[in-house]
């Protein structure tokens, strides 16, 4: 099982548990195209034979439905696969009718109406959605990290000669310990009281 699959089941497992011991706290949520809030939710409920309470909105049209459904998984942390899915599909409604944006429109369109960072989309979005301009800028961005030098390369360290005139010119004398049996058990007086 992968690691995916395995953080979804404990996710499922988490939920039904929830679910057991305090209710159901959100709806699932249904539309023409599916579900749009829920499917989580909607595996514990068949997973483990739980009423989850569902209910059915209208959504204008799948675009519609697609940005509900990334806006209310934003709280739940989705790795890249989740939103590689969401962002590939919505994609391929952006090339249909009645959008007919061409494929270097995909990202701006998304960037734009969507709730997904930029590095985020540029991570999961096909590089033949991504504008040429945009991939030309995120390289450069990247090889500018890659080059940029450290902090530390950056510090001028000082050379012996300037180290030498930053010593402590004076030494000081060691303390003369205290030997232990004089120490133990006495009580020390500050300020007049007792510790």
């Amino acid at each position: 099982m992968s690691n995916e699959k395995k953080e979804e089941e404990d996710i499922v497992d988490q939920l039904a548990d929830s679910f057991k011991k305090v209710g159901p706290m959100r709806h699932i949520i249904n539309t023409r195209f599916g579900i749009v809030s829920g499917e989580t939710r909607k595996k514990a409920s068949e997973k483990y034979g739980l009423k989850w309470p569902e209910k059915t909105i209208e959504v204008r049209d799948e675009y519609d439905f697609l940005q509900r459904k990334a806006s209310d998984n934003i709280h739940g942390q989705k790795n890249d696969a989740w939103w590689k899915r969401v962002v590939d599909r919505v994609a391929e409604v952006l090339l249909a009718e009645p959008f007919n944006l061409k494929a270097t429109e995909v990202g701006a369109k998304l960037l734009h109406d969507f709730p997904i960072s930029e590095s985020r989309l540029y991570r999961v979005l096909d590089d033949k959605y991504k504008d040429p301009y945009f991939v030309a800028i995120r390289k450069k961005e990247e090889e500018e990290r890659i080059n940029k030098p450290s902090k530390e390369s950056l510090q001028i360290h000082p050379t012996k000669e300037e180290s030498v005139g930053r010593l402590p010119t004076e030494v000081l004398p060691k303390p003369t310990p205290t030997p232990a049996s004089e120490t133990f058990g006495k009580k020390e007086e500050k300020g007049g009281k007792e510790n």
